[in-house]
């Protein structure tokens, strides 16, 4: 699994399909794009996006941690901030 190539590629919370497209998400914020011309700063995720994309919060905080990101919860209609 690689990073999105350009910012055109990525996903918006909204549209994820599961738990890879996810994953492949964090590791462009991890990394930064594919074609190394940017980076992500950060990704916004609700507990309901990852919901209705199946994926169980448990595994989303599993992700973060694994990857060595920092999530915080900014209690609004953005739900959680996946940052660096």
């Amino acid at each position: 699994m690689t990073p999105f190539q350009t910012p055109f590629e990525l996903m918006d919370s909204d549209r994820l399909q599961g738990a890879t497209d996810l994953y492949q998400v964090l590791l462009t914020l991890k990394h930064g794009f594919g074609n190394g011309e940017s980076k992500l700063g950060c990704y916004s995720i609700t507990k309901a996006d990852a919901k209705r994309a199946g994926i169980k919060w448990d595994v989303v905080e599993s992700m973060v941690r694994i990857l060595d990101l920092k999530i915080t919860n900014r209690n609004g209609r953005w739900g959680h901030v996946i940052t660096k």
